[in-house]
């Protein structure tokens, strides 16, 4: 069975690549355990990017070349149901951190002082009309989910669920 040496995914007979990595497979399963599994709390931040989509695109570049990463967005506001337009962080091991600025644009680099983990400030302020519009439609989707649940429970009750 080919094996997949950055991800560890297993492939039957007759596939020479892996789909997600697009790297050739081998015949062993590699020895290290995938790169999203060796990610620990113990990382450090190396890029800052503008978005989300540019942020991505950087770590799929990190792992392509074996360094597992993480994105932090630099708003706590952000949410599933209201991303935010702010930054994000791409965050790699601390051994990992050398190699991965190597990687990255010279623009996206950090400057961190000595031991310091954390940016003071987001790269992009969050203004109150950006905040104003996250509130506004996630109360616009709870009060669909209402309306939802509201006629889920009298069609119920018409039909005599209830």
């Amino acid at each position: 069975m080919p094996f997949c040496p950055s991800c560890g995914a297993e492939y039957r007979p007759g596939f020479e690549t892996c789909a997600d990595c697009r790297v050739a497979l081998v015949d062993a399963p590699p020895q290290r355990a995938p790169a999203r599994a060796r990610l620990h709390e113990a990382d450090v931040p190396v890029a800052r990017a503008p978005n989300r989509p540019l942020a991505e695109m950087w770590a799929e570049l990190l792992g392509q070349h074996g360094i597992a990463c993480r994105l932090a967005p630099l708003s706590v506001a952000e949410t599933v149901y209201v991303p935010s337009q702010g930054g994000v962080e791409v965050r790699v091991r601390a051994i990992d951190a050398a190699r991965a600025q190597a990687l990255l644009p010279a623009d996206a680099h950090l400057e961190l002082a000595e031991g310091e983990t954390e940016a003071a400030e987001p790269a992009v302020p969050d203004d109150p009309l950006t905040r104003r519009l996250r509130w506004l439609v996630l109360l616009g989707v709870i009060l669909v989910v209402l309306i939802v649940l509201a006629w889920a429970i009298r069609t119920s009750a018409i039909n005599g669920y209830l």
